[in-house]
């Protein structure tokens, strides 16, 4: 459920609410009675004050400005808090709960409260750099950041900071285990690295955001060992995300009116703005010439030089594409130009992916892909994301589009709500 502040609650599977009251303007007030089940409440932060009340048949919780769990179950509430303070009064007593510290209620008494215990071995993404990171579940709830500063955190058990602070960081309370994607967007246009640093049961893997993509995918699999969340890479460098990722559609709300781009923000607390256009373009991490500035390349014979140079025999024909590619430079008109080009020719299209198949330079022919919104080489025909696709398929190499509705639940759920 999406408030008009931009709140939401993402409730799991048989869990049992009531809107007591939902109040917007100068004052933001939203109450709900939570009978049964399990809720990820996120309060939007704002200019105006929010309170935002939970009452269970054993406490009443109030919140600001936070991320936290409540879990009714058994004769009991549990609340777990992520991030800001959550206030729990149950009867004559009352306490105040950390993050990463849970809070259990019974009948109107508070029994204890005690240091999560996911939290002994915590599992913590960062990302730094010009990258905003955006973690996608099984069935397709998000919780990230976009790099127009809009945040989401639907995912239960995992919350994310705002990357305008740099670095983002993600925290991982408790997890459904299966298959995620963590999804990597740039901040900006200029050529420059970052990094993911994923630490997890004590150990830590940094990861290389390479120059030269603008969005990139890292898969995962999840898992809870001894209480503990436990996180193993599928894949070993960031993917290309290819076509068949589209942005998290989320509902509008003061939330997302209010956004700050992530560069402004960065730009606004004294940091280096990631899309500083006067940097240099750095060059991929696997070739040794840069992508130059070019004010103007010579579009105007572009489709003579590429004829010609795929013509060539080989080795020539590959050095001589690259060095062609290269001269595009970062200007759009050009590489629309030539998208536009292979596009209206089939023959020409299925030449030129051939022979640049043929160099041996990944990254370099990733970016190059991207320019020219070309799928991955073994996805020639990507299936919509609304098609019915099987369970086996969407737990491989397919990345599910991501969707942070009001309609998102806690859990896996077969289906997509319709728009």
């Amino acid at each position: 459920m999406t408030f008009a502040d931009g709140s939401t609650a993402a409730l799991a599977p048989d869990t049992e609410v009531v809107l007591e009251q939902i109040e917007t303007g100068a004052t933001r007030r939203i109450t709900l009675e939570q009978l049964a089940g399990r809720i990820w409440n996120d309060v939007a932060p704002g200019a105006a004050p929010v309170t935002y009340v939970v009452r269970t048949p054993d406490a009443i919780v109030e919140a600001h400005d936070t991320t936290f769990e409540t879990l009714v179950i058994s004769g009991e509430t549990s609340v777990t808090n992520a991030s800001g303070m959550v206030e729990v009064t149950a009867g004559s007593d009352r306490s105040m709960v950390e993050p990463g510290a849970m809070l259990r209620a019974s009948a109107q008494r508070i029994v204890d409260t005690v240091l999560h215990p996911t939290l002994d071995a915590p599992a913590v993404l960062t990302v730094r750099g010009p990258f905003v990171a955006s973690l996608r579940a099984p069935n397709d709830a998000a919780t990230g950041a976009l790099p127009n500063g809009v945040t989401y955190q639907k995912i239960p058990g995992v919350s994310t900071t705002n990357p305008g602070d740099d670095p983002q960081v993600m925290r991982f309370y408790a997890i459904t285990p299966g298959r995620y994607v963590f999804v990597f967007r740039r901040v900006g246009k200029p050529l420059l690295p970052g990094t993911a640093t994923l630490e997890t049961g004590g150990r830590e893997r940094t990861l290389q955001l390479p120059p030269c993509l603008a969005t990139m995918r890292v898969r995962i699999d999840t898992g809870i060992a001894g209480n503990i969340v436990s996180l193993a890479l599928v894949d070993a460098t960031p993917l290309p995300t290819g076509l068949q990722l589209t942005d998290e559609r989320i509902v509008e709300s003061d939330r997302t009116t209010d956004a700050v781009a992530v560069s402004d923000q960065r730009t606004a607390s004294g940091q280096p703005r990631p899309a500083d256009a006067t940097r240099p373009a750095a060059a991929p991490s696997d070739t040794a010439s840069p992508i130059p500035e070019v004010d103007r390349p010579p579009t105007a014979v572009q489709r003579d030089r590429l004829l010609a140079t795929l013509n060539l025999d080989p080795p020539e024909r590959g050095s001589e594409l690259r060095r062609l590619l290269e001269s595009l430079g970062r200007d759009q008109a050009s590489w629309q130009e030539l998208r536009q080009l292979l596009e209206g020719n089939a023959a020409l299209r299925g030449r030129f992916v051939e022979v640049l198949g043929e160099l041996d330079a990944p990254l370099f022919v990733a970016f190059v892909r991207e320019q020219l919104r070309f799928p991955p080489p073994d996805q020639t025909d990507v299936p919509s994301s609304r098609d019915a696709t099987p369970e086996a398929t969407r737990t491989s190499d397919v990345v599910p589009t991501a969707i942070a509705t009001p309609a998102d639940s806690a859990t896996s759920a077969p289906t997509r709500p319709s728009d």
